[in-house]
């Protein structure tokens, strides 16, 4: 029986949270297995026998292999372990600023389609924190958020059934709040096309976007830590939050269909699978780690 912690975890970072978990199980198993046969297979080679002390050796290697894949795994992802830890001692208090200084150059991807500066966000957890500038439409239903020093982009659209829309490169976790839309790799015109192709399959469904608040980057940030505080610095360390495999499958990969389907109701997963997936480019992106409220990396 669940406990009233497990009961209380909103239950889209729950499914998370076991899927990250059963992929990490089945790793290390597959780990110790592998190594364990190749070294009784190299003994029996070399003498021609198998002794139980050699199968026992054999398996003690495959542990040592696999701890060391899970320790490594921790300092592999852009959010190693150490700066979950860092980002989870500290609530974010997000406040809005003017918008005083120029913004990353990705900005002007959205000043050229007509999006409106509006004020900045900044970060008062810490001493200089981060800065977001705010980008959004006329009617303020997308606004694009970008990283004033790291270029960092997401794009967001408030629903009117008190859902929000997230396109971005890099995956988040799934909340009952979020729609968590991810294009790896993606141009900035790219994740725009693919957020404004999902605010048009829920307009389809009666589902219209509304006016952002000003508060809006502000929440999403206290959604977003809430729902890192319930996944743990540990499995938020082995997430590979592009959704693909990683450099000698160290990170746990969760395909960002499966987290995008966590936010969608069965009719509009099944008019967006009736959709087709324009072709992208994978050119141009470098791997970066994305800014979260609370921590300076």
């Amino acid at each position: 029986m669940a406990t009233t912690d497990e009961q209380a975890v909103d239950p889209h970072v729950r499914w998370l949270r076991r899927s990250i978990v059963r992929s990490a199980m089945r790793r290390w198993a597959g780990s110790v297995l592998a190594v364990a046969s190749a070294s009784l297979g190299g003994v029996w080679w070399m003498t021609g026998s198998v002794e139980p002390v050699w199968v026992l050796a054999s398996l003690t290697l495959g542990q040592a292999v696999a701890l060391t894949w899970f320790l490594a795994a921790l300092s592999a992802n852009p959010l190693t372990y150490r700066y979950l830890s860092g980002y989870l001692r500290r609530r974010p208090r997000l406040g809005t600023t003017p918008s005083d200084g120029p913004a990353h150059p990705v900005a002007g991807a959205f000043e050229s389609r007509g999006f409106a500066r509006g004020p900045a966000t900044r970060d008062g957890t810490v001493l200089n924190g981060p800065v977001w500038d705010l980008f959004q439409t006329p009617g303020r239903e997308v606004t694009a958020v970008v990283g004033r020093s790291s270029g960092s982009l997401s794009i967001v659209t408030p629903l009117g059934d008190g859902r929000i829309l997230q396109t971005s490169t890099l995956q988040s976790p799934p909340h009952r709040q979020f729609v968590v839309n991810t294009v790896a790799g993606a141009e900035p015109q790219e994740l725009l096309a693919s957020h404004l192709r999902l605010v048009g399959v829920f307009a389809n469904g009666g589902v219209r976007p509304v006016s952002a608040p000003t508060s809006l980057w502000s929440e999403i940030a206290a959604v977003e830590h809430e729902a890192y505080q319930a996944l743990g610095p540990v499995l938020g360390s082995l997430w590979n939050l592009s959704g693909g495999r990683s450099w000698l499958r160290l990170l746990v990969p969760i395909r960002s269909e499966r987290v995008l389907a966590q936010g969608l109701s069965a009719p509009e997963l099944k008019a967006l699978r009736h959709q087709q997936t324009p072709r992208r480019s994978r050119l141009g992106l470098r791997r970066q780690r994305p800014r979260l409220a609370g921590v300076r990396s």
